[in-house]
């Protein structure tokens, strides 16, 4: 199966709230679903790798050199471009091309998406002091 048509998939399960993702202590994200452990590293400003895992097997998709638009030196050109009355060419993009753009569209998705959904769970009034107090229920229970 193909990494872009994978994560498209994977991108349609998280819009379609299938997905639920926590906070990792270590950085990035984590989501268990059907079976499977899936952790998200990386920013905005770094590159993004999805792990998937279920023992004994693991991949993982990394985000390949953003689009040259989306880059801060290919928006620098295209503004030039646009303050000088200059469009953009227009170039067809190679299949590979495509392919990385839509890897590279839809892992930043994937991570906006996981982010927003944490920090709308942590806002949430009382999650925190649930959190703590159930875990330090557990911590001191006496069997």
């Amino acid at each position: 199966m193909r990494d872009d048509y994978a994560l498209a998939q994977f991108r349609a399960m998280c819009e379609r709230g299938e997905v639920k993702w926590y906070y990792r202590e270590d950085g990035g994200f984590e989501a268990q679903t059907k079976g499977f452990k899936i952790r998200l590293y990386g920013s905005e400003t770094s590159n993004i790798t999805l792990k998937i895992s279920k023992w004994p097997y693991s991949c993982a998709i990394h985000e390949p050199c953003p689009p040259f638009d989306e880059v801060p030196a290919g928006k620098f050109v295209n503004w030039v471009r646009k303050i000088l009355g200059k469009p953009k060419p227009n170039q067809a993009l190679s299949a590979d091309e495509q392919k990385n753009k839509a890897i590279w569209r839809d892992l930043n998705f994937i991570l906006k998406h996981a982010g927003e959904q944490c920090v709308e769970r942590e806002k949430r009034e009382g999650y925190r002091e649930k959190i703590k107090s159930t875990l330090f229920e557990e911590l001191l229970k006496t069997n």
